[in-house]
């Protein structure tokens, strides 16, 4: 029993190992709190989540389970994004400085906030902000508070991958945030708490509600994305779409590069009556090549009913994993 006892407090002190809990406050440049700010911890060098919270009223955070040299990423809509390594969060009062090229680009109406509470939703106003500019509703997710993207996915600080709507209809892949410009968004509700209308397997939901389009006519837009780490990883994707009363005809082309690499080392002794040592090297790299089309329609019937079809074709020019094994006995 006694043994037993033993490796458990064994475990328990090497999962909790390197791991820290920060806390401190965040203001802008006249040290006013910034609520609803986004604290996440990302690991290198790949840039992945690891942990996220937010700024409460009066804009003190809580960060848990952070490893020493992770970097720190603090966001806040209308302000510079600051990057901080771990040491720094020791600091009692972190300041972030107003966007002010993005605030130059656009025009923000009306006085209410940006972010509030409303029933049990976290409410981002979008039409009435700067992420009305932000580019697509994939990039505005990526701002809102509780939400970490990395990549093409999304979390919800504690809560996993949400499920995603667009005027009430499931969003079946990510690629269609892409096709949704942001000045298109009314606004973005969080639930954290979802309800009994969702499976008990549901954790969190963002639901995106859009404004009335208005005027006739072809619109098109091409983006492009770059991943920088270990690899190079590239997203390019070309929109075009086609309205005419409360018709649209919409078409894109989807191209993704997503590279991996992946070194682990072990070495392993045994003291018998001689001394044998191990080592072992993995080296493990592969590639994905996506390449995916999309076209269809949508008909808006009123404010609260439309219907369409789409239709998708993917295709993979290339998909490859390589691994190398090497075993060493001395």
């Amino acid at each position: 029993m006694k043994k037993t006892i033993a490796l458990l407090l064994l475990f328990t002190s090497v999962a909790t190992y390197g791991q820290s809990t920060y806390t401190g406050k965040i203001t802008d440049e006249k040290n006013v709190p910034l609520p609803y700010a986004n604290v996440v911890a990302l690991s290198l060098p790949d840039s992945a989540f690891v942990a996220g919270t937010t700024t409460d009223l009066q804009g003190n955070f809580k960060l848990e389970q952070v490893k020493e040299g992770q970097l720190i990423r603090i966001s806040s809509i209308g302000y510079v994004t600051v990057y901080k390594n771990t040491s720094e969060l020791n600091e009692p009062n972190i300041q972030m400085s107003p966007d002010v090229q993005a605030l130059q680009e656009v025009v923000v109406q009306g006085t209410h906030p940006v972010v509030f509470m409303k029933g049990n939703a976290l409410v981002t106003d979008v039409q009435n902000s700067l992420l009305s500019k932000a580019g697509s509703a994939s990039d505005v997710l990526a701002r809102i508070p509780r939400v970490s993207k990395s990549k093409d996915k999304f979390v919800v600080f504690g809560k996993g991958t949400p499920l995603i709507y667009i005027n009430g209809r499931l969003v079946r892949d990510n690629t269609e945030l892409e096709q949704l410009n942001s000045t298109d968004i009314k606004h973005v509700e969080l639930l954290t708490t979802p309800g009994a209308q969702y499976d008990a397997s549901v954790k969190s939901v963002i639901r995106i509600k859009t404004v009335k389009r208005q005027g006739d006519g072809f619109s098109f837009d091409v983006r492009s994305s770059y991943y920088q780490s270990e690899n190079t990883d590239l997203i390019e994707q070309a929109n075009v779409n086609y309205r005419h009363a409360g018709l649209d005809l919409f078409g894109s082309f989807d191209y993704r590069l997503n590279r991996t690499e992946q070194i682990s080392s072990v070495e392993q002794e045994t003291n018998t009556s001689s001394l044998w040592q191990q080592h072992n090297t993995m080296q493990m790299n592969g590639q994905t090549e996506k390449m995916s089309g999309t076209f269809g329609f949508n008909y808006q019937i009123n404010d609260n009913h439309s219907f369409g079809a789409r239709y998708q074709m993917l295709g993979y020019p290339s998909s490859y994993v390589n691994t190398d094994i090497l075993n060493k006995s001395v």
